[in-house]
């Protein structure tokens, strides 16, 4: 039986929280950019092919541009809630 252990990634718009999950993931399932503004706009989940197993979980950019923080917080405490427990918190900063 493989066990999942489930990664949130948190932080600011451009930090890198994508290019770190893809990495993680071992292929590009998180879309990613080099313009400021962000491209994650909802809560994406993938898994990694590693054993044990990690679920990623790749976050809209706090403070964006689109001043839609409140949304995404909901968004976010909702994908939490349902994704099981959540065994690490990253917050990634440029």
């Amino acid at each position: 039986m493989t066990n999942t252990y489930n990664c949130v990634l948190l932080g600011e718009s451009g930090s890198g929280k994508s290019s770190f999950g893809n990495y993680v993931a071992g292929e590009n399932v998180f879309e990613i950019s080099d313009d400021p503004i962000s491209c994650t706009k909802d809560i994406i989940r993938a898994k990694s092919k590693l054993d044990p197993e990690i679920g990623i979980v790749d976050t809209p950019g706090i403070s964006d541009c689109s001043g839609s923080d409140k949304a995404h917080y909901e968004k976010m405490l909702k994908a939490i809630k349902e994704m099981g427990p959540v065994h690490l918190i990253l917050i990634i900063k440029h």
